[in-house]
This record gives structure tokens, sequence and C-alpha cells, in this order.
């Protein structure tokens, strides 16, 4: 099951791949081959916790491995995009103070730091 990013979907994402805080630092041009790849991007199976808007990243990665994180966040939770054999793989809220989401916050409210 599949379907077209949200444009809040696509904008938070574009945004943590631009802009996502990773240890160790990430080169821009690997980061500009990520963004490159959104527009085939498909949302897959959301978390099923009730409390966050966290989807799958399809297509699935061929070989995961040890994922790249990119960390954000934004008021009351953290946010992240894990990169799995060079391929953005989930999208992840996580809340930090017990609030629920039902969708990703506005990438203007978003921090990187």
């Amino acid at each position: 099951m599949s379907r077209s990013l949200t444009s809040r979907e696509r904008s938070v994402l574009v945004a943590l791949l631009t802009h996502g805080v990773a240890d160790p630092p990430v080169p821009e041009e690997r980061r500009r081959k990520w963004v490159s790849r959104v527009p085939a991007i498909q949302a897959g199976p959301r978390c099923g916790c009730g409390t966050c808007p966290s989807i799958a990243l399809l297509p699935e990665p061929q070989r995961p491995g040890d994922p790249i994180l990119l960390h954000g966040s934004t008021d009351g939770a953290g946010l992240l995009v894990s990169i799995d054999d060079d391929q953005p793989s989930y999208l992840e809220l996580y809340p930090t103070g017990g609030q629920a989401f039902s969708e990703f916050p506005p990438p203007e409210a978003l921090s990187f730091c």
C-alpha cells in the first residue's frame, strides 16, 4: 500500500534532507542526491502508535544496513529521516512532551541544531 506524499510530508522531508543534523556530518553533494530522489518517493505504512504521523518511505532500500540519521526538532517533538543504502527510508516525528501529532509541522517550524 503506497500513496503520494502530501505537500507537508514532502516539504518536511526536503527540509530534513537539506538541513538535518548528522553525526558525522554529511557532504552537501550527498544531500542534493537524496533531495533529487524525493519526487519518486511514495509514502508507505504509517506508524500505528496513534501519537505521530511517522511513515515508511518507498521504494524500500535494496540493502538496509546502518542508517544515516538526519535530525531536527519542533515544539514538543523531534524529527528524523533515516537513510538506508543511500535511499530515504523512514520519516519520523517522535513526541517529547506527551502531546499527540496528527500531521508533521510546517517546515518553517523546524529547527536544526
